[in-house]
């Protein structure tokens, strides 16, 4: 992104001496942060990239859960705010405008360009688009200004403003949910708190220690599959504490073995670990075991 928004910058003002320079100090201002960061990772992980690079393993082995079509991001981003819509007028304005403002143009294109990259990738979440929603409801914003500005008279704009306002309020609402807690973790958390608990705590979702500050290895992580499975199988033996749950550890459909492996990890956590405490809710069962001795 850092980088995009470099050459952007430097295709729209010409490779001149005055903008390279202004373009190069502004790059230098972005990589003041980055490189602590990859000092950091250098001396932690004894590879600068590492966190990127599994990142990269990530994305090929854990996002087809998420797999949406191309239309995913339209369609979720007019449920939760319809507004956005008005990007579209923005954008119109911005390049209708016979005098150019090359920020506005950057501040269209750092939505428009990410967005659509993000609408072909297959892993499709609407936390991914946080980092360019600025951009977005800077010209959203933009938009609605340019409209309310084209009315003929003060009233008239008073008018659209109203009516604006009024969409605004009644869609809110609509949207509007009182948050519930969610009662099947709460026995996770009662659990933590009791001074019995203590390492090694196996989990196979984070939300279990969401409450507590108790340290856990990950039993699903980097990627679930059969390879993990059976490392785990031997790997688990070495727990205090198991909170296990099979919906938690999804087998990506081209794994055949993933399912069989799967069953067996719980067996040898049945076999080799006390039950003390089951339930069952949205058609998943929830587990916690503790060591036998």
């Amino acid at each position: 992104m850092i980088f995009f928004v470099f050459f952007l910058f430097l295709i729209y003002n010409g490779y001149t001496e005055k903008s390279i320079k202004k373009s190069s100090l502004m790059l230098f201002g972005f990589l003041i942060p980055l490189i602590p960061y990859l000092a950091l990772n250098l001396i932690a992980y004894q590879n600068s990239l590492y966190p990127f690079i599994l990142q990269y393993y990530m994305t090929q082995n854990t996002g087809w859960p998420w797999w949406e079509p191309v239309s995913f991001y339209f369609i979720n981003l007019i449920k939760q705010n319809f507004f956005v819509l008005f990007y579209i007028f923005g954008l119109i304005f911005t390049v209708k405008q016979k005098k150019k403002n090359a920020q506005r143009i950057l501040i269209a294109l750092a939505f428009l360009l990410p967005f659509i990259l993000y609408a072909f990738a297959r892993h499709k979440e609407m936390r991914f688009l946080i980092g360019i929603f600025p951009y977005l409801y800077l010209m959203v914003s933009y938009g609605i200004l340019c409209i309310i500005g084209k009315a003929r008279t003060k009233k008239a704009a008073l008018l659209v403003l109203a009516i604006l306002m009024g969409i605004w309020l009644v869609f809110s609402f609509n949207q509007f949910k009182v948050g519930t807690f969610d009662k099947t973790y709460s026995i996770y958390y009662t659990y933590l708190a009791s001074e019995r608990v203590s390492a090694k705590i196996w989990i196979t979702n984070p939300l279990y220690l969401l409450e507590s500050d108790k340290k856990a290895e990950l039993i699903y992580y980097p990627a679930f599959g059969t390879d993990l499975a059976r490392e785990m199988q031997i790997r688990i033996l070495t727990a205090s504490h198991v909170f296990f749950s099979p919906c938690d550890l999804s087998c990506p459909p081209w794994d055949e073995t993933c399912p069989k492996e799967k069953n067996n990890l719980f067996e040898v956590i049945n076999n080799n670990f006390r039950e003390v405490y089951r339930t069952r809710a949205k058609e998943c069962d929830y587990y916690i075991f503790t060591s036998l001795s």
